[in-house]
């Protein structure tokens, strides 16, 4: 399972995203940047996207 979550994002703040019944997960916290939208960064593909590809490329190698 991969769990994202955005420095910036007040709705759904940086310490929500630990997820204590999950053994198996991987957290990547995106810092915040001129870039980033706060809670709307979801709706910005550039700037999680390479997180996604990394978890993909991850996966992949482990088969």
């Amino acid at each position: 399972m991969l769990a994202i979550n955005f420095a910036d994002d007040l709705n759904n703040p940086p310490e929500f995203l630990r997820l204590p019944g999950a053994s198996n997960y991987t957290a990547v916290l995106i810092p915040a940047g001129p870039d980033s939208y706060g809670n709307m960064n979801t709706a910005h593909p550039a700037i999680w996207a390479s997180a996604l590809q990394s978890y993909f490329q991850r996966l992949s190698q482990e088969r």
